[in-house]
């Protein structure tokens, strides 16, 4: 678990209850090869890490001595370009101020409890959404590589 030290095992409990509205890939998306489209899949990926991107400056302000944050967030944005060089379709989303402070207005901010809470939170997501949009651009690849689309 990501900063296992900032999360005492007796209140782990807490974290049950608490939802941090964090992208998330589903069927829908066309990531799965039940449903699968390659340029609506990798449009969402790209949004997706756009807006973790934002979640990640929230992360950065609660734990600013953890150097690893701004490396996932540079390598997130790489990502997203090369996403968008892989498929000129996708259209990168400019997240205005306003809706970047709507997204981090969604994170709880009341107690420092609720906010180490919420970095867990976003990680743990974050690192799902991950896992899922490798397996997404494995497939693609893989189909690339037996000829279709």
């Amino acid at each position: 678990m990501q900063f296992a030290e900032k999360f005492p095992k007796e209140n782990m409990e807490s974290f049950k209850d608490h939802k941090v509205p964090v992208p998330h890939l589903v069927v829908e998306d066309g990531c799965f090869s039940l449903n699968f489209s390659k340029k609506r899949c990798l449009q969402r990926v790209a949004d997706g890490l756009q807006r973790y991107q934002v979640y990640l400056e929230f992360v950065e302000k609660e734990f600013p001595q953890q150097s690893r944050v701004r490396d996932i967030m540079n390598k997130a944005s790489s990502l997203v370009h090369i996403i968008r060089e892989k498929e000129k379709t996708v259209q990168l989303e400019v997240l205005e101020p306003a809706v970047k402070k709507q997204l981090l207005g969604e994170l709880p901010s009341s107690s420092r409890w609720s906010r180490s809470i919420s970095v867990h939170g976003v990680l743990s997501r974050m690192s799902a959404f991950a896992a899922d949009a490798f397996r997404a651009i494995r497939y693609i690849n893989q189909r690339l590589r037996r000829g279709r689309p």
